[in-house]
């Protein structure tokens, strides 16, 4: 028998309830959704975290494999991802978090929406339809949350104050309205505001008859 597959992307700011959002993504739509962490080739974490899992990430962290040497090997990882998930019975929705904090720096030196997220990259790459959400909060609530949550990027030149922040935000998620037209906003607000109408929302968008949302394996 044949069975639905959806795979969908989540990007967000550090702050924005993100990862409650995906989370509630998930429940909304299935109770046999796989999520990931948040991800990104260009994310760097300190050399002398021991992640056993990840025979590359010394190499990387300290950056003696190239940019677009890992890009690929960021690609290959994100396709087999997918095959393990396409080949799971019962698995219906694949949730690929994206580290949008690890690459946004990177659009702000390119004119506004032209920079492909390398999630989407790795996605469109491997051929296959998803679904793009950008998950939000009140921006200027986030920029404070960040500045008291995590005062060491809050310190950093590109967020330093509100303006700085919602410059860096808007790049972000431009980048992805550039190259997901049909990206899907949903805001913390919205969903304590109406929950029943933003749950239908998040249905509508995966689910919508008649668009290829799903890849269908026998």
């Amino acid at each position: 028998m044949a069975k639905s597959k959806h795979i969908i992307t989540v990007a967000n700011l550090p702050c924005s309830a993100g990862t409650f959002q995906t989370h509630y993504i998930a429940r909304t739509l299935s109770d046999n959704a796989w999520i990931t962490g948040e991800t990104t080739p260009h994310s760097r974490r300190d050399p002398t975290t021991f992640i056993p899992a990840d025979p590359l990430h010394v190499i990387r962290a300290t950056r003696t494999m190239e940019d677009k040497e890992w890009l690929a090997e960021y690609q290959r990882r994100i396709s087999l991802l997918i095959d393990l998930y396409l080949d799971h019975p019962e698995a219906s929705v694949l949730i690929i978090r994206d580290h949008s904090l690890g690459e946004c720096w990177k659009f702000q030196d390119h004119p506004t929406g032209s920079m492909v997220p390398a999630l989407v990259q790795a996605i469109e790459a491997r051929k296959v339809p998803f679904t793009a959400f950008y998950t939000h909060r009140d921006p200027f609530d986030t920029f404070l949350s960040i500045q008291r949550s995590f005062p060491g990027i809050g310190k950093a030149k590109d967020l330093s104050t509100p303006d700085r922040f919602s410059s860096l935000y808007y790049e972000s998620w431009q980048a992805w309205k550039s190259h997901c037209p049909t990206l899907n906003d949903i805001r913390i607000e919205d969903l304590a505001d109406d929950e029943a109408r933003e749950q239908a929302r998040i249905r509508k968008a995966v689910f919508r008859s008649g668009e290829a949302t799903a890849t269908t394996y026998e």
